[in-house]
């Protein structure tokens, strides 16, 4: 018995004692990604979070925590003055809105038409990959397909294609190689070759 088969016969034998190790490591991720993490931002990173989120209302493509426009610093003073009294950023996220509508939100909610936003590009993506895979699947059966004609070709004509070209060999004097005896004619054909 080698070494190999060896390591795999108690591989197979401890299989349980594996399956035990992934779901004990596949548990532990999840755990990991599921669990809520408390953590202790100071009230600037906080701001900063809530403001990276909003738009600029005086700002051409820059959030409130990107600019340095005076109505990004009292948008910045606001979320700082509703954090104190302690709301939640979901909460200033929703006075915002109700105060200037979806349009101060950087990223569009995801319901009603504004869920198009998010369907029509991925389903562009999808239906593009989908397109070309299926181009590449086609072209490949295309290219390893079987020829087309030579499912049409039946015995009769097989044997008249077969008579004909023994027919030119007897023309021609010689006696070429069928399948049978090709490697014996070559043998020879060297042979002669070599005195010459």
């Amino acid at each position: 018995m080698s070494a190999v088969q060896g390591l795999s016969g108690r591989v197979a034998r401890h299989w349980w004692v594996w399956l035990a190790l992934v779901a004990v490591v596949a548990g532990a991720l999840v755990f990991s990604t599921t669990r809520t993490v408390v953590t202790h931002e100071t009230l600037a990173q906080r701001v900063d979070a809530i403001a990276s989120q909003l738009k600029c209302p005086s700002c051409e493509a820059l959030s409130v925590a990107q600019s340095n426009a005076f109505t990004a610093v009292a948008v910045r003073r606001i979320i700082a003055s509703r954090l104190k009294e302690g709301e939640s950023a979901h909460e200033i996220d929703s006075y915002f809105v109700t105060r200037y509508g979806t349009d101060m939100l950087l990223r569009p909610p995801a319901h009603g038409v504004d869920l198009l936003v998010w369907i029509i590009p991925s389903a562009l993506v999808f239906f593009g990959l989908g397109a070309v895979l299926l181009f590449f699947w086609r072209r490949r059966r295309e290219l390893v397909g079987e020829d087309p004609d030579m499912d049409e070709i039946d015995s009769t004509t097989l044997e008249s294609v077969e008579a004909l070209l023994a027919r030119r060999r007897e023309h021609d004097g010689e006696s070429l190689p069928g399948p049978a005896s090709y490697g014996e004619s070559h043998e020879g054909a060297g042979v002669r070759g070599s005195s010459s």
